[in-house]
């Protein structure tokens, strides 16, 4: 969508980015821009995180809301703290670990060894 996109929105948008992501300049100028158009637009940058290591997390996060959203309207609300708390319970990318060739899904993580 980009900048160009956001005056399209209409309903609650939620855009994500890592402090240490090179898109955090464009995430502040759309949240700018919605904040002018009065447009459901919130952007989170995520302290610690870049660009990919967010993405787990926060979508199963997302996930979770919108599952939880069962009302006519879109109701969800994302505050910094839950994007923090749901960050910081991340899978350390340490844990994750190569699968066993006998291991249908070469994705796993270690726990579940």
């Amino acid at each position: 969508m980009g900048v160009i996109g956001v005056a399209s929105i209409r309903t609650p948008t939620f855009y994500f980015e890592g402090e240490r992501s090179g898109y955090v300049g464009s995430a502040r100028q759309m949240e700018r821009l919605a904040q002018a158009l009065g447009v459901p637009f919130q952007t989170h940058i995520v302290a610690g995180g870049d660009h990919f290591s967010i993405l787990q997390p926060l979508t199963a996060m997302v996930a979770r809301k919108i599952k939880a959203d069962t009302g006519p309207r879109c109701a969800i609300t994302i505050t910094p703290a839950e994007v923090s708390r749901a960050f910081a319970a991340r899978v350390p990318t340490n844990r994750i670990v190569k699968a066993p060739s006998n291991t249908p899904d070469p994705h796993f993580l270690s726990r579940d060894i």
